[in-house]
């Protein structure tokens, strides 16, 4: 699918503190996939950041492109089979998860998703009878007195690690999931330091 929007983009041919002198209007095909996220001219993702800091509030807010993040760690990827595959967030994610944990902000999503990914102390599947590709990764850094989790869609049929969502838990839901995960052949474990 390919939709058209109009991009104004002023040129800079006027002095700081002055109004623009000239405006350029271009119609630009911004193109889609099925879910309605943006990709490139090749069908590719739009932006890839070094840093989880790297992306920005309104992606958070008023989401308008996928977001590529970088490799977990290696005890992290050998354990819930990555294949080195780098993280990737989709636009349609970023809207879902705004939708779902409204009491989450911008700077809340950064950390939650730093300390999950990057500094994980809780791993496993909870839901691996419905769900056999998705991994949960908690961190247990305690900020607002909750554990921070996300969780991964680790189908190895798929070119990157997709987060499904992130989100503050706390100690009764954490003791839920290991109930839940025991029903379900599953197992949450603690990562060794």
């Amino acid at each position: 699918m390919v939709t058209k929007r109009q991009h104004i983009v002023w040129t800079k041919t006027w002095s700081p503190g002055s109004e623009p002198k000239q405006q350029e209007v271009r119609i630009v095909a911004d193109k889609q996939d099925a879910q309605g996220n943006p990709i490139d001219d090749n069908g590719r993702l739009i932006a890839e950041v070094s840093r989880i800091e790297d992306v920005t509030d309104k992606d958070f807010t008023n989401p308008a492109r996928n977001i590529l993040l970088p490799k977990l760690p290696l005890d992290i990827d050998i354990i819930i089979g990555a294949r080195g595959r780098a993280v990737l967030i989709k636009r349609s994610i970023f809207m879902k998860n705004m939708r779902d944990h409204k009491d989450v902000v911008p700077n809340q999503s950064r950390s939650i998703i730093m300390s999950a990914l990057f500094n994980t102390n809780i791993y496993g599947q909870n839901q691996k009878k419905r769900r056999p590709f998705y991994w949960v990764l908690i961190s247990n850094d305690r900020e607002c007195g909750k554990n921070k989790l996300v969780l991964l869609d680790v189908n190895p049929k798929k070119e990157y690690i997709e987060i499904v969502h992130w989100h503050y838990i706390n100690d009764k839901s954490l003791n839920s999931l290991k109930r839940q995960a025991a029903r379900e052949d599953g197992q949450l474990l603690i990562l060794p330091s």
